[in-house]
């Protein structure tokens, strides 16, 4: 907020100047402007490349949970049914996994 006030001031103070120096304090100005919108952007590309990284590290955290979630299926599907001793066409249990279409019995 003071930086803004400070600005007007130098703006106002310009304004009575005469013509060179207003249009040194203009240039000035200008160019603070321009270093400043600069300053801004490289600000948001590291903001972005950052936010980029973050997103890239959750997806590989959510395939990695994923790939978990589906061994510990197949883990559970072993240790419930695999030491069953009746086959699935006597008992009538048909599972299906959730991470391919494929029906196991």
């Amino acid at each position: 907020m003071r930086e803004n006030s400070e600005l007007g001031v130098i703006i106002q103070r310009a304004a009575r100047m005469p013509a060179v120096e207003h249009a040194i304090v203009c240039a000035l100005l200008l160019q603070l402007d321009k270093r400043l919108r600069h300053m801004r952007f490289e600000h948001g590309l590291r903001n972005q490349a950052a936010g980029q990284q973050q997103q890239a590290r959750e997806q590989n955290h959510g395939q990695e949970q994923h790939r978990i979630a589906e061994r510990m299926f197949h883990l559970g599907l072993l240790s419930t049914f695999c030491y069953e001793a009746r086959p699935a066409s006597e008992t009538g249990v048909s599972i299906t996994s959730p991470f391919s279409p494929v029906e196991t019995r």
